[in-house]
């Protein structure tokens, strides 16, 4: 799939007689009715921050740089004592709900009956550490979960999207909730299941 650049803002239409009171220009205002004369209305920025120099009804020009997708999202989730865990959705980063401890693994949900559940190892939130050790993406995550054996209990280390971070225990069943990962092949397309970690059953 080609790369495609965007620009991270978020933006909504505002009528172009309401985006006066903004500080729009005449000039402006006669431009984009030229553009588009049936809806006659302009984008805005949802949003901005404080002491920004886009404030007190002046215009500017800004220079900003784009973001490079590919366009694929999700590529790749682990279920791990009952929960979904992956990158952060696009949507999730900006928003700029990210851990002040650094990128960690986002848990976007989580099963019925599973660890996670009667542990509260909920959704919407990040797992930073394991057991004391950081895990900032998938491939840390995995390392230091396959080592962790069935009925250990574990610490985890979580941030939610409000920015509070929370230490649970909970005791890993790789019986009923083994560790798999479904992973999508970039040169097939194809999506793949593997299993990371589940009890020997002696079944060949």
């Amino acid at each position: 799939m080609p790369l495609v650049r965007i620009l991270e803002v978020e933006l909504y239409p505002r009528l172009l007689s309401k985006a006066r009171s903004f500080g729009l220009s005449d000039k402006w205002v006669q431009t984009l009715v030229k553009k588009d004369p049936i809806r006659r209305q302009v984008l805005r920025i949802k949003g901005c921050l404080a002491g920004s120099t886009a404030e007190d009804g002046h215009e500017i020009e800004l220079l900003v740089g784009t973001d490079v997708r590919d366009g694929n999202g999700t590529t790749r989730v682990i279920n791990w004592c009952g929960c979904i865990v992956q990158d952060p959705h696009p949507a999730v980063r900006a928003l700029g709900f990210l851990p002040e401890e650094g990128h960690g693994v986002y848990v976007s949900r989580w099963s019925h009956g599973s660890p996670a559940n009667r542990y509260g190892l909920y959704a919407l939130q990040w797992i930073v550490e394991i057991n004391g050790k950081p895990t900032p993406h998938l491939d840390a995550f995995v390392e230091v979960t396959k080592e962790i054996d069935d009925g250990e209990f574990i610490r985890v280390k979580t941030v939610h999207l409000t920015g509070k971070p929370r230490v649970l225990t909970l005791k890993q069943d790789l019986h009923y909730w083994p560790m798999w990962e479904v992973r999508r092949n970039p040169n097939t397309a194809m999506w793949q299941n593997e299993r990371i970690k589940a009890l020997d059953r002696g079944i060949p």
